[in-house]
């Protein structure tokens, strides 16, 4: 249901409404159908405002600026697991309603391509497909012009579980508690490589040897320290 500033249901009985057509004419259907489903959850009473169709237009300009940025074909050690990650997360939304969070999850995918300056033929094929069922516009003619054949005529993309586990994570360090440092290394690094990265990484906070080091794996590192040290 959408709202208006007052809490009141919108409406053209209510003459509170506001023209379709003209957010269309405007903005595009694209982003005008993007922006309700941004707005909130299927079942939360929103609040409708404009406030935020800006934002929605200029994802969709980034959306398609992605054909200019095709750099190979499979998919990229660079962008396996956050593509992996993508199509886990928007099937999961989709078969839930939860529309508006799938979308959050495009906006970020999208900024890692950005930052990385490239996408693959396949990243981007997957990526349409994905995107397709809020858009319909925008991905179906790029796809055509990529592909040369029908955005409709293909099969929605499958995770793989294996690719769904980080390389790297950020622990945080700790000397008596107290947060010092946070240090990002691979996965499941043992305690022993752990102490060798900050040692390395930060050879004047942490050169004296602790007392005690407590670590939980993959989550945070203590080094309880002396009084003299």
């Amino acid at each position: 249901m959408i709202l208006d500033d007052q809490g009141k249901k919108m409406s053209k009985s209510s003459t509170n409404g506001v023209s379709p057509i003209e957010v269309i004419e405007k903005y595009g259907a694209d982003a005008a159908r993007l922006h309700i489903h941004f707005l909130g959850g299927y079942e939360d009473n929103t609040q409708w405002t404009l406030k935020g169709m800006e934002g929605i237009s200029n994802f969709l300009n980034r959306v398609w600026d992605l054909q200019n940025m095709i750099k190979g074909e499979e998919l990229s050690k660079e962008h396996i697991y956050n593509l992996n990650k993508l199509v886990k997360k928007v099937s999961d939304d989709i078969e839930n309603v939860s529309i508006n969070t799938a979308i959050a999850a495009f906006m970020s995918f999208i900024k890692i391509i950005k930052a990385d300056k490239f996408i693959t033929r396949e990243e981007l094929r997957q990526f349409l497909i994905l995107l397709n069922p809020l858009t319909p516009h925008i991905t179906s003619e790029m796809f055509e012009v990529l592909f040369d054949k029908p955005i409709l005529d293909e099969v929605w993309p499958k995770y793989s579980e294996k690719y769904l586990v980080e390389k790297t994570i950020k622990i945080p360090i700790q000397i008596n508690g107290k947060l010092v440092k946070v240090l990002e290394v691979a996965n499941n690094i043992s305690k022993e490589e752990l102490l060798k990265e900050i040692k390395l990484k930060f050879p004047e906070r942490f050169s004296f040897e602790p007392i005690k080091v407590i670590y939980v794996q993959n989550k945070i590192i203590n080094l309880i320290r002396g009084e003299n040290a």
